[in-house]
C-alpha cells in the first residue's frame, strides 16, 4: 500500500495536461503568465497555484533529476562564471551575474535564519 502511495506521488503528468504544457513552456524560456496563456489556463494571473500543484512539483523533481544525469553542478558554475568573465556581450555578463547572484545571496530570508546567533570574537 505505501508502494502505491510512492508511485502515485512521482507519477508524472501526461503530456497533454495542462501542468505539463506550462512547465514546457517555462523551460523554453516564456514568462510565467506566456505560459499559462500557452497551457491553457482561463486565468494567467494565478501562475503560483498551478506551481504549487503536486503535478507541477513532480515535473520540478524530475527535471531537476534528469538534469543532474546530463550535467553536473560543477559544469554548470564553470559556465556561469565564463560568462560572468567574457567582456563580448555586457548583457550576457550581466544575466549571469545576476543568476550567480540570486544563487549565493538570495532575496528571500529563509525563517531558519532568525535563529542563528553569530559571535564574532576578537583579540
Amino acid at each position: 500500500m505505501e508502494e502505491e502511495k510512492i508511485k502515485e506521488k512521482n507519477k508524472l503528468p501526461k503530456t497533454n495536461h495542462r501542468v505539463f504544457k506550462y512547465f514546457k513552456a517555462l523551460k523554453q524560456g516564456k514568462t510565467k503568465t506566456e505560459a499559462s496563456i500557452i497551457a491553457g489556463y482561463p486565468d494567467p494571473n494565478h501562475t503560483t497555484r498551478i506551481e504549487k500543484t503536486k503535478g507541477f512539483q513532480v515535473l520540478e523533481r524530475y527535471y531537476k533529476h534528469e538534469l543532474l544525469n546530463q550535467i553536473s553542478l560543477q559544469e554548470i558554475a564553470e559556465v556561469n562564471a565564463r560568462n560572468i568573465r567574457q567582456e563580448r556581450d555586457i548583457g550576457g555578463s550581466n544575466t549571469a551575474i545576476k543568476l550567480a547572484l540570486e544563487k549565493i545571496e538570495p532575496d528571500q530570508i529563509r525563517e531558519d535564519d532568525f535563529d542563528k546567533v553569530i559571535v564574532v570574537l576578537s583579540k
